[in-house]
């Protein structure tokens, strides 16, 4: 089991029935649990306390329920049997029901708005009604054939994919896009589409962007579909490889599709089909599969974790026992915990992806029991109370086995905690504002910087001062050398120096014209970049700090990168420009343009051939631009919609952190997906990785530190 992962249950919760069917509500704090047959009832249960909040009886099992705001909305029964009711959240009364339908199958509007309901036998032609969540009043009705019989099993959910106003249905013939607010019909006898995507086969499943943009269709013969979710005109359109088995599920953000088989489960990238991982089962625990027992995959809200599980085996009238239950990072598929010998009828992550709940199945007759884990962040320290939270203003993380992670808070404080755990190793108060910070000597100490002109290293051991700096002015900023034995100031006093990371002994210091704001110092430790008052850039050699050259922007520079080869110096400035120049001479290799001020830069750990500037904007664009083909137009990664604050890589990993707001993700540059999406309370104030433990931790102005093990392989 990896680092981060779940290990245990938080809490194991029983009820009352056999479990069917299992569903958080929206804060979190509770979960609505359905009886599958033979059993009947519905209960809340508390997720901290396992408390039951409320238990009432059904006409006949659960088959589907999904909570929905103040509501949560069901199908009990199914065939000649099948209704629909909705209950209240709050106390668990029914408030509708339809038991004028014969229900087959439904599936539940994600935004919670509408239920759309597949009504009439197997054959003779089924219909599908659009009812509304709150009151189950029909909003339209199509009086044709729809498919949602697929692999041998019923999918809930299968039949629509849905927005406010889209609502998009599987047909015998495509994928038709109507609007159920405005009363639009799907035939020409009631109505017209809005449009239609025409299908070779049975769709295995579709989903809207959630801005409606797109919409994806995946079919059973594994082709792939994006269309506009406006008008229906074709994106792209590939082939995935289709694995034994019947379950598809895309991911919230739409850019992967994972195929779960009877022996294995495979994660695809949509836009090319392009296989990223397979997790496989163990083949001894693996034997006669049940569609209506096996539970499809489950990604969390935030794309970062897929819950799988294995088919199952037993008999139409008694489970045996077996199967095995996994949790992997996505959407490379990493596996992060397994539960083996865990026959599941559910997974399901509440609405931010930070708890986990299981189903494990029947222990005896009549009673179930759901277990909750946690899937958050590996450590999560909080300094300060909700009441007064001490900013963080930076952050760093160390490895070399020890896994250090240092932070500087608004209160003069500089803290080092143990990464793992969160264990604060001590507490130093610094004499000034703290302003950055830095381990140096391969996390035996490391450096903080402050506004009243005062450098200083501490020792991560003792926890005493080794030695401080005095500087004529704030220091703003400092970098480490690769090999930890030096460390550079940026200094208001309009110098840069250069530090023995041992003794603070200074090797050299270089006057500029203006206050310095930046400093970084390439990988080969031959030179450091500086960037000043002055709206320029200067490289000056790691042996006396005498300017090779500089370069003038038209605005502040906010970001500077040194190639991971030394060969280049990227800037990125308010002026809203990025310049990548070869570091001996300053030449220009290529500049990227964006639409407003560039604020962070840095550079992709591929090779010379292949090797590309990636930066950031006040708009919230990333875009990747090659050196290879300096003329070729930058390749849009991401587009946040807040300003993008950092940027940072995690050595020869193909990925880049990007801080917006309160939000960090981690995108595959070379898979052109998203790996991981990490969420804040309060905006996010720095962000720093650490090649050696592949670790990242970030600081949050509401006094949160959080240390992730970094995604990917």
């Amino acid at each position: 089991m990896m680092t981060g992962s779940p290990a245990s249950p938080a809490i194991t919760i029983s009820v009352p029935f056999d479990i069917g069917t299992l569903d958080w509500t929206d804060d979190g704090a509770h979960l609505v649990v359905g009886a599958t047959s033979p059993a009947t009832g519905l209960a809340k249960v508390d997720a901290t306390t396992g408390g039951m909040a409320w238990n009432v009886s059904l006409s006949a099992w659960c088959q589907c329920h999904q909570a929905v705001g103040p509501n949560v909305v069901l199908q009990i029964g199914g065939g000649a049997m099948g209704v629909i009711a909705g209950h209240d959240l709050g106390t668990g009364k029914q408030i509708w029901r339809r038991g004028d339908l014969t229900v087959q199958v439904v599936g539940i509007d994600p935004a919670g708005e509408w239920v759309a309901a597949v009504t009439g036998g197997q054959t003779g032609g089924p219909s599908i009604l659009i009812l509304d969540t709150t009151d189950g009043k029909t909003v339209a009705q199509y009086a044709q054939p729809v498919n949602y019989f697929v692999g041998g099993g019923y999918a809930p959910g299968f039949i629509s994919g849905s927005t406010s106003e889209r609502l998009a249905v599987a047909t015998e013939t495509g994928v038709a896009v109507v609007n159920p607010k405005a009363g639009a019909a799907l035939y020409p006898e009631t109505g017209s589409a809005l449009f239609t995507v025409p299908t070779a086969s049975d769709v295995r499943t579709m989903a809207f962007a959630d801005d409606g943009a797109t919409l994806t269709i995946v079919e059973t013969n594994g082709q792939v579909t994006v269309v506009d979710g406006g008008s229906g005109s074709q994106i792209s359109r590939c082939n995935v490889e289709e694995p034994t088995g019947k379950f598809a599920v895309l991911s919230p953000d739409r850019r992967v599709v994972a195929l779960a088989g009877d022996l294995s489960a495979a994660m695809y990238l949509v836009s090319t089909g392009r296989c990223l991982g397979t997790v496989t089962w163990d083949p001894g625990n693996v034997s006669i599969i049940f569609d209506s027992d096996q539970p499809p995959p489950a990604f969390s809200p935030d794309a970062r974790w897929i819950a799988m599980v294995t088919a199952i085996y037993g008999t139409p009238h008694g489970i045996l026992g077996g199967g095995e239950a996994k949790l992997a990072a996505a959407p490379v598929p990493s596996l992060m915990a397994e539960f083996p010998d865990a026959y599941v009828r559910a997974v399901v992550f509440n609405r931010t992806g930070e708890r986990l709940a299981i189903v494990p199945g029947p222990l005896q007759q009549g009673t179930g029991l759901i277990e909750v884990y946690a899937t958050g962040p590996m450590t999560e320290i909080a300094v300060g109370s909700a009441q007064s939270p001490v900013q963080v203003i930076g952050v760093d993380v160390t490895g070399r086995g020890i896994k250090l992670a240092a932070g500087i808070f608004s209160d003069q404080h500089a803290r080092l905690y143990d990464a793992e755990d969160g264990t604060l190793k001590y507490d130093r108060l610094h004499p000034g504002n703290l302003t950055d910070i830095a381990f140096v000597m391969n996390g035996d100490g490391f450096v903080t910087a402050g506004t009243d002109g005062v450098a200083t290293r501490w020792g991560t051991g003792s926890g005493l001062p080794a030695w401080t700096v005095q500087h004529a002015g704030p220091v703003n900023a400092l970098a480490c050398s690769p090999a930890g034995d030096m460390v550079c100031t940026a200094s208001q006093d309009k110098t840069v120096r250069c530090l023995d990371a041992v003794t603070g002994n200074e090797r050299w210091r270089t006057a500029l014209l203006q206050g310095v704001k930046r400093v970084a110092v390439s990988p080969d430790a031959s030179f450091v970049v500086a960037a000043a008052a002055d709206r320029a850039a200067y490289v000056l050699a790691m042996t006396d700090g005498t300017e090779r050259w500089h370069v003038t922007h038209g605005g502040p520079i906010l970001g500077l990168a040194v190639s991971p080869d030394h060969a280049w110096v990227a800037t990125a400035s308010l002026d809203g420009l990025v310049r990548v120049l070869a570091s001996d001479t300053g030449a220009l290799l290529r500049t990227v343009s964006h639409v407003s001020g560039a604020t962070s830069v840095v550079f992709t750990a591929d090779n010379q051939d292949n090797q590309s500037v990636i930066s950031g904007s006040q708009d919230g664009a990333v875009l990747m631009s090659s050196l290879a083909a300096p003329g070729a137009a930058p390749v849009p990664l991401a587009h946040f919609q807040v300003p993008v604050t950092k940027l940072t890589t995690c050595g020869t990993e193909p990925s880049v952190a990007v801080a917006g707001h309160k939000m960090v993700r981690i995108l595959d540059y070379s898979l052109r997906a998203e790996l991981a999406r990490f969420s804040h309370d309060a905006p996010v104030s720095d962000i720093a990785a650490d090649p050696v433990s592949r670790l990242l931790a970030t600081g949050a102005s509401d006094g949160g530190i959080r240390v992730y093990p970094w995604p990917g392989q």
